[in-house]
């Protein structure tokens, strides 16, 4: 799996993750579409897009990627037809976040990921 990481730090994350197929998901939505269209990688669009917790710099643009994909924030789990993402809770001050593994359905490779902490 391929890991762009388009945005990090207080400002905005965003991260597009993308399996050997090309098939293609978010983590995060700090960022807005635009800068997304701007620095992807996939040349297909995401099937989802899942958010670790509700601080803005992860979450602010998640009403812009609801309107094109499916958009889970802190899930246990998700899946589309390309990724499966199960979600570990963690806290980050007094917010709740979520630590993900995802999996490729397509050829099995897993990424754990951790992006409040």
């Amino acid at each position: 799996m391929i890991v762009n990481v388009m945005a990090t730090g207080s400002d905005g994350n965003l991260y597009e993750l993308i399996d050997s197929s090309g098939n293609s998901m978010l983590i995060e939505a700090g960022m807005s579409r635009s800068f997304y269209m701007m620095h992807k990688f996939a040349r297909t669009a995401p099937e989802m897009c899942v958010i670790s917790h509700l601080h803005s710099d992860h979450s602010k643009y998640r009403g812009e990627f609801s309107a094109m994909i499916p958009v889970h924030v802190s899930p246990e789990f998700a899946e589309s037809d390309s990724f499966k993402v199960s979600g570990f809770p963690l806290k980050h001050g007094e917010m709740h976040c979520t630590a993900f593994i995802i999996e490729s359905k397509v050829d099995g490779s897993r990424l754990f990921i951790v992006t409040g902490k």
